[in-house]
């Protein structure tokens, strides 16, 4: 049994035979599929991080492909998952069928490549990672077995609800009463202050014509300017090929105020990825008031399974959604390594006192 890996910088360099494998990843999951990591590529990583697939076979078979990024050679850092704020979840992209051992063999064989001593980068960092699946156990078993030091943190959160068979109604019961006032209270100040009215695109043609009117309220707001300003566009093009994008406005005065951007995975779990209002409105809550009829529209519209409020630990998500899930982050370090022993001390330094 023989197995190697190649290290390949873009993916138009990648062997057409690992094409299966994109293609399964794609179908499982929008945040793994091929124009995903392209689109990562292209407007991700405004620090010029450089993209590197590592990409393992055994006996000719490709079994991984590893989606990494690291610096510029010569500067310091380490290798590291190639995902970011944008990214709802990261894994590698697996061979379908593979057993646990094959598997845990497949990451001992990238520790060694991408770790080993000559190593530009002694540590090696995967994140976010949700609901571990059937890769974390045998990738953190292979890493140990290469000689390497190992870590898996808790690192993010998201949450989430099963909404099967719920009906608006229901949802909107089951909410905290404080919120259901404030729903109520608020849509009857802002309607005193002028008409209010709702886009909610729920197809992704009518979502793409939207898209101009998000980047407006996103740029009114307090957000910060994306590092890429054409991330969002060419993100929502992305969901739009899948009829994965939906987008919401709320209007006071024809003025748009506040807006969201979600997209649907699966067919049956709806993602809030993006959203922001425009400061001057807050005395009103819109992005309250959306997030409502967004979710009112989309449970009559869309058979969900699920609803998702996406990563990050923002006290509002609590309110409309009672399931919290961990997210996690798999290290490795090369202890031999002066900087490798350093970042696994660091690391777990820091576990300690969380």
């Amino acid at each position: 049994m023989t197995w190697s890996v190649d290290i390949w910088p873009s993916l138009q360099q990648i062997p057409e035979r690992f094409e299966p494998l994109f293609a399964d990843a794609g179908d499982s999951s929008l945040f793994a599929g091929k124009d995903w990591w392209a689109l990562l590529e292209k407007h991700g990583f405004p620090d010029k991080q450089t993209t590197a697939y590592v990409a393992i076979e055994r006996d000719n078979k490709p079994i991984m492909v590893c989606p990494l990024r690291h610096p510029a050679l010569g500067e310091p850092g380490a290798w590291r998952s190639l995902s970011n704020y944008y990214s709802h979840s990261y894994a590698p992209l697996l061979a379908k069928g593979e057993a646990p051992e094959k598997l845990q063999r497949a990451f001992c064989e990238l520790g060694k490549a991408v770790l080993s001593k000559g190593s530009p980068y002694p540590s090696l960092c995967l994140d976010p990672i949700w609901n571990q699946g059937n890769w974390a156990a045998p990738a953190l078993r292979g890493l140990k077995a290469a000689g390497f030091a190992t870590s898996w943190t808790e690192v993010d959160e998201t949450w989430s609800i099963n909404v099967i068979d719920m009906q608006p109604a229901q949802y909107y019961q089951q909410l905290p009463g404080k919120l259901r006032n404030t729903i109520e209270r608020k849509t009857q100040q802002a309607e005193a202050r002028g008409p209010i009215n709702l886009e909610l695109a729920l197809d992704s043609s009518h979502a793409l014509e939207l898209v101009p009117l998000f980047e407006q309220v996103y740029a009114a707001s307090w957000k910060q300017e994306e590092p890429d300003p054409s991330f969002i566009s060419e993100f929502a093009n992305l969901c739009a090929e899948r009829d994965a994008l939906r987008i919401g406005i709320l209007l006071l005065d024809d003025e748009p105020i506040a807006a969201q951007l979600w997209v649907t995975e699966h067919d049956d779990t709806a993602i809030l990825y993006k959203l922001a209002h425009d400061g001057a409105y807050d005395s009103l809550s819109p992005g309250t008031l959306l997030t409502w009829h967004m979710i009112e529209a989309l449970l009559t519209t869309d058979s969900l399974h699920h609803l998702n409020f996406g990563r990050g630990h923002e006290g509002y998500k609590r309110h409309w959604i009672p399931s919290r899930q961990s997210l996690y982050r798999l290290q490795a370090f090369r202890l031999t390594s002066p900087k490798g022993l350093a970042a696994y001390g660091t690391t777990k330094w820091r576990q300690m006192f969380r």
